[in-house]
């Protein structure tokens, strides 16, 4: 089962109403044409995760004189939130794409964007049992296993590289845009960042400006274009039987630099007090393994690079996501300590630029 789960009642959204679990068992309905006498049970929120809503549950149902049983995951594009523009086809296509490669995710079943069905663009996908490994959950937790963390830190890189050789021309991921240069995606996400930073933006901050302006003067090349994730890291994935189950959280998905994502994988902000990338291995070890299994060298300067501008990154969704709750648009209590967090992050971008 998922980790840190919460019991779900009443009627999630005004769009209906219907309660949200009679909501689900009409559209499956519609789409298991042959089930019958379809019911819902266990229906859970999943409390990671502050864009995307997620909620779990079983279906049961008799279809050909058999009973039938089977798990899903109904992920829910928010209105607003830290990773603005929500877009829930690209999430969706993306784990159709890449189902049955190397790199494990669950599989999908159905996408709609209508918003009167579940109240929010939504798609349905198969639960994958197992763990989210987060180092801040109980002892009990594989993370906190140091013969578990050595094989999480295997399979982070093991599905990493084989995210980073997918042929993503042969895997019909023609709606995601290729960057036309290689340094095309790099410009691509300072521009979009930027923005939103500039949209949302709580307070002035002049090492902000400092940086941007350190990214800008210093583009990196990418090696090759590869499909990235965007938000490779400990915690976006479920883990089972010593391996990685499936990668989650697809939001940020896109074809570029594959070395984004080690940028991302390598800031200090995710280390915690380990040293380690991820707190999982150490960086000159977690580069060389990448190496070895990708064939692409992570050019130091280019990582130092994402790096900077993963936390440039970080300060944009602190600042949507804080100004969405400032707003009265998201009453998540969880993004009202985001101006706490960027004054570390302000601080570890300090450091990583050397100011």
């Amino acid at each position: 089962m998922f980790l840190g789960v919460t019991s779900l009642s009443g009627v999630i959204n005004q769009a209906s109403s219907l309660p949200f679990e009679q909501r689900l068992i009409s559209y499956l309905s519609t789409k298991l044409p042959e089930a019958r006498e379809i019911s819902i049970s266990g229906l859970t929120q999943a409390t990671e995760g502050l864009s995307y809503e997620t909620y779990l549950f079983q279906a049961s149902w008799h279809q050909a004189g058999k009973k039938m049983i089977q798990g899903y995951a109904v992920r829910l594009q928010p209105l607003w939130g830290p990773v603005p523009p929500y877009d829930v086809e690209p999430q969706f296509r993306i784990l159709q794409s890449l189902y049955g490669t190397a790199v494990p995710v669950p599989r999908v079943f159905w996408m709609e964007k209508d918003t009167g069905i579940l109240g929010a663009p939504f798609f349905i996908m198969k639960k994958v049992e197992g763990e989210i490994p987060l180092p801040w959950k109980s002892a009990k937790g594989s993370y906190n296993d140091p013969g578990q963390r050595e094989l999480m830190a295997r399979e982070v890189v093991r599905v990493l590289a084989a995210l980073h050789t997918v042929d993503w021309k042969a895997r019909d991921i023609d709606f995601l845009p290729p960057p036309a240069t290689p340094t095309s995606y790099a410009q691509r996400e300072i521009k979009r960042w930027e923005a939103i930073q500039k949209e949302n933006e709580y307070l002035a901050e002049p090492i902000l400006a400092e940086a941007y302006g350190w990214l800008k003067a210093h583009i990196p090349r990418a090696p090759r274009t590869t499909l990235v994730h965007g938000d490779y890291r400990l915690g976006n994935f479920i883990w089972r039987e010593n391996r990685i189950a499936a990668f989650l959280d697809w939001e940020m998905v896109a074809l570029g630099d594959p070395l984004s994502d080690i940028g991302w994988m390598c800031m200090k902000v995710f280390q915690g007090h380990t040293g380690k990338v991820n707190g999982l291995m150490d960086r000159d070890e977690f580069l060389s393994s990448y190496e070895k299994l990708s064939g692409i060298h992570p050019n130091p300067e280019s990582v130092l690079w994402w790096e900077v501008f993963g936390y440039v990154k970080l300060m944009a969704i602190l600042s949507a996501g804080l100004r969405a709750y400032i707003d009265g648009r998201r009453d998540d209590v969880r993004l009202a300590i985001f101006e706490f967090d960027a004054l570390s992050h302000l601080n570890l971008l300090a450091q990583t630029l050397g100011f």
